[in-house]
């Protein structure tokens, strides 16, 4: 029944949400001309990153999806760079350990998506953290066989083993309910098997912190 309600919403969001998108992002590529600050620019990223999502979703409403061979350091570095921002309110610094040349075949909105959430997460994981040490969240890739591995970390607040349990569960939420709908981590695990064909992990440990662990097959 949740998600038949969710379901509704979503739909009518997806609607609601493509016009007013495309207007703002015309005065702001207006605005641009004028001014071209870098924060500017972060700002109409992020809104050209809301219409692809947007119409992401259309397309898999419509059973269609856009497949293309990617390169996946690019795409971390474009997602890394508009969430910057984020990440310098809440005093954390982006860390990227990347190899070059490595390429997919999927659709790269959908892993812009993967890679998104589980920064965004990341980053959020040290709201409220106090101490000496520096806010980090670090994002690397491991060549294994014919796996990538995409590892994001954090040493916010931390994780107990009955949370790992849920963590891929829709509706489940560590987070306020002001600050999250549970359905992040969800809509990860559904990308990275359905989309990609792969799979994620999630661990912590007091040395490494909070780790999720993205294995893609590659070509």
């Amino acid at each position: 029944q949740r998600f038949a309600e969710f379901g509704r919403l979503s739909s009518t969001l997806l609607h609601e949400l493509a016009n007013p998108l495309m207007a703002v992002s015309m005065n702001l590529e207006q605005l641009e001309g004028k001014n071209r600050s870098k924060m500017l620019a972060h700002a109409r990223e992020g809104i050209t990153y809301m219409e692809q999502y947007v119409e992401t979703a259309r397309r898999q409403l419509r059973n269609q999806s856009e497949i293309r061979l990617f390169n996946i350091a690019d795409e971390i570095r474009r997602v890394s760079g508009f969430l910057t921002p984020k990440a310098a309110t809440q005093h954390v610094r982006l860390e990227l350990d990347l190899i070059e040349d490595v390429a997919i075949r999927g659709d790269s909105v959908r892993f812009d998506q993967i890679i998104s959430n589980l920064t965004s997460n990341a980053v959020d994981a040290y709201e409220g953290v106090e101490g000496d040490d520096p806010n980090v969240v670090t994002i690397r890739m491991v060549h294994k066989g014919r796996e990538i591995e995409i590892i994001v970390c954090d040493r916010g607040h931390g994780i107990s083993d009955e949370q790992l349990k849920h963590l891929f569960e829709p509706f489940y939420t560590t987070k306020q309910v002001t600050r999250g709908t549970g359905l992040g981590l969800a809509i990860v695990k559904q990308a990275v098997e359905e989309a990609f064909e792969g799979t994620i992990t999630a661990s912590y440990s007091k040395q490494k912190g909070t780790c999720f662990t993205v294995r893609l097959p590659l070509i």
